[in-house]
């Protein structure tokens, strides 16, 4: 207030300050108690004025006092009034419930009286509907609640808020999200390559789609009991969310268990898929070397896994083997009356299906036949003693046979035995012969 502004020495001065409309109140202050503090015969008198500030100043510390005060009052009442609650029952913040299920939303005020009340969806104004959206008969004595019938999808799943009138307390009204929980349909699987048979050792994109849920699932991707979702990534649209698995799968996984799982407030949904994962051939033969007897037969067998089937093959490595010496049949190599000539040579096996060409397989044939003379240099020669004389001869066989020499003497027909060298026992030489060396080798 301004009232302390100014002390009066002049009637005058007094009415040019105080002549507005907006300081009537400060006039009539003054005014009312100017009698007291100028009495009528020293009005004009210049030392009472003077002599009476002090009281004036007093009457102004007073006043902002008492001003202060009602501010302080008036703003503690405010704060209180802020501070007390509205309401005294409201619902959740957020409700999960099933499709076709009733659902109660509490929302009752602090107020008895005078109370008029109603809810939104979604900020629309839902009224009171018999058998769907029935309202509290109380309304009128502060009970705002309503029960909502037969939840339906999407219709009451919304954000919904309790409203009520008047509304004084400036307050946020209690708001609720209503999820109407719907099962989605059974996940389906897809093999984006249009094929449901992974290629081994290939990135093979794999499709979950669920569709119609809300809110939507989670889905994750098992092999066999291993979590694999760390492969996949998720689009979700609308009302539909999509898995893509992108895995790398091996031969080892045919036959495996691959399972797309929906986790849902409703539920969880399972869809198995059991794989078939194609390969191209591996062969395999029992043995390295092969070993027969010249004149037997002998059967060599090419172990084959492939998917799809595969078409086996047999051929010699060398080309001087003639085709009518073998004969295959299925996965077998059928050599009959086998002879020496086969001994150290190689058949090979591998495989060919859609998927590609497998690698290849050796077998070593090792045919055992007895030995056989090739070359001999072994001439009827007349020499003179003291002469060098040197024989040769040539075998084969298998095992390798050990060559020995022996001659007959002339003279007392008896048998040697001499020795050829151990570099060469195929080479025997005679030196410095003499009339005991005559005879038959």
């Amino acid at each position: 207030m301004s009232i302390a502004a100014y002390y009066i020495d002049d009637p005058v001065d007094y009415r040019k300050k105080y002549s507005s409309p907006s300081s009537n109140f400060v006039k009539q202050i003054i005014l009312a108690d100017r009698s007291k503090m100028y009495p009528q015969s020293s009005y004009h008198s210049p030392k009472i004025v003077m002599s009476n500030r002090k009281r004036i100043w007093s009457l102004y510390s007073s006043s902002i006092s008492l001003l202060f005060c009602s501010l302080f009052l008036l703003l503690l009442s405010s704060n209180n009034v802020e501070s007390s609650p509205m309401f005294r029952k409201v619902p959740s913040p957020v409700y999960y419930m099933l499709q076709g299920s009733d659902l109660e939303l509490n929302c009752v005020t602090e107020r008895i009286v005078n109370v008029s009340c109603f809810w939104t969806r979604n900020h629309k104004i839902i009224p009171p509907l018999p058998g769907k959206y029935n309202y509290a008969q109380r309304s009128s004595s502060g009970d705002c609640s309503m029960t909502i019938s037969r939840l339906e999808y999407p219709a009451d799943n919304a954000q919904w808020i309790c409203q009520v009138y008047p509304d004084e307390s400036e307050q946020e009204p209690p708001k609720t999200q209503v999820i109407v929980m719907v099962q989605p349909n059974q996940p389906n699987i897809t093999f984006d390559n249009f094929t449901e048979s992974p290629i081994a050792d290939q990135v093979t994109s794999i499709s979950c789609l669920s569709a119609n849920g809300n809110p939507l699932p989670r889905i994750e991707w098992y092999l066999d009991d291993i979590n694999i979702t760390q492969y996949a990534k998720e689009i979700a649209k609308d009302r539909t969310i999509k898995s893509t698995l992108r895995y790398v799968f091996k031969k080892k996984d045919k036959g495996s268990r691959l399972q797309c799982i929906s986790f849902h407030q409703t539920g969880q949904q399972v869809v198995p898929k059991i794989l078939n994962v194609q390969y191209k051939p591996y062969v395999t033969v029992k043995e390295k070397t092969y070993t027969a007897y010249e004149g037997k037969d002998l059967e060599i067998e090419c172990h084959v896994e492939a998917n799809p089937e595969a078409n086996i093959y047999w051929k010699p490595r060398s080309e001087k083997i003639n085709e009518t010496k073998y004969k295959v049949l299925g996965n077998k190599l059928l050599l009959r009356n086998i002879d020496y000539t086969f001994d150290g040579e190689e058949f090979q096996c591998s495989a060919q299906n859609t998927i590609g060409p497998s690698k290849t397989e050796s077998v070593k044939l090792n045919v055992l036949y007895p030995p056989r003379l090739v070359s001999i240099d072994f001439p009827r020669k007349n020499i003179t003693v003291g002469d060098d004389m040197q024989f040769e001869c040539t075998f084969v066989g298998n095992p390798a046979p050990k060559i020995r020499w022996c001659f007959t003497d002339a003279i007392h027909n008896n048998l040697y035995y001499p020795k050829a060298s151990d570099d060469n026992p195929g080479v025997l030489i005679i030196r410095n012969a003499s009339y005991l060396n005559e005879g038959t080798d």
